[in-house]
């Protein structure tokens, strides 16, 4: 339920990138993770 809140939100990319601070997502990287989370 978090997850799905956090890509309603548009907030995904941030919580990933906080809770895993050596990676960084580009913006397509975001958007795929969104689509295979709300699938």
């Amino acid at each position: 339920m978090q997850t799905r809140t956090a890509v309603l939100n548009n907030d995904l990319k941030t919580r990933f990138e906080h809770g895993y601070p050596g990676i960084k997502l580009s913006e397509e990287t975001d958007h795929y993770l969104a689509e295979i989370i709300a699938a």
